[in-house]
């Protein structure tokens, strides 16, 4: 009788243990940061064209938006969209009231300074350049970025501090998952 009960304590042991650890977000969850010499494109397909939250909820990069038979026109915004709807939801997107539109071939890149780079084609003269994505709002270099599990695009310094975050520039955020 004793040795069944302690083979009831150790059975239900091992189950509430397996349980915590699977609940566990650092046992479940892969580390998603964003680091230094990380791009995203428009020219790309797949997740190359945007970074997702370790949810899978939210993605971070280049919109593309359709024309309104429903075909791509080659324009994306840059924003933060909920992937787990079929139209992915836009929830934010980089100058919303006057948002620049991008075509074919403008990468972000988390370049050697830490800064988030984009860079952008210019037809009429031929060339490219690129230019700080969130111009003057961040003014210190960044170690990391990441899309976190509730939509927020972070910025940290190599102190593991906030330098910028998407839900400091929201006008309106209205999800409901």
């Amino acid at each position: 009788m004793g040795l069944n009960k302690l083979l009831l304590l150790v059975v239900i042991s091992y189950v509430v243990l397996v349980k915590v650890n699977a609940q566990s977000p650092t046992s479940s969850s892969p580390n998603n940061n964003i680091t230094i010499g990380s791009t995203i494109s428009t020219s790309s397909t797949n997740q190359t064209s945007y970074w997702i939250s370790s949810s899978t909820n939210f993605a971070f990069g280049f919109y593309p938006l359709s024309t309104s038979n429903g075909s791509n026109n080659d324009e994306h915004l840059i924003g933060i969209w909920l992937t787990t709807t079929c139209t992915k939801t836009l929830v934010w997107s980089l100058g919303r009231n006057d948002p620049s539109l991008y075509g074919s071939g403008s990468p972000i890149s988390f370049d050697q300074d830490g800064v988030l780079m984009l860079q952008v084609e210019d037809n009429a003269a031929g060339s490219k350049s690129k230019t700080p994505l969130l111009g003057n709002m961040v003014t210190s270099p960044a170690s990391y970025a990441s899309i976190q599990n509730d939509g927020n695009f972070v910025i940290y310094n190599s102190d593991s501090q906030i330098i910028w975050q998407s839900f400091d520039y929201v006008e309106k955020w209205d999800v409901q998952q």
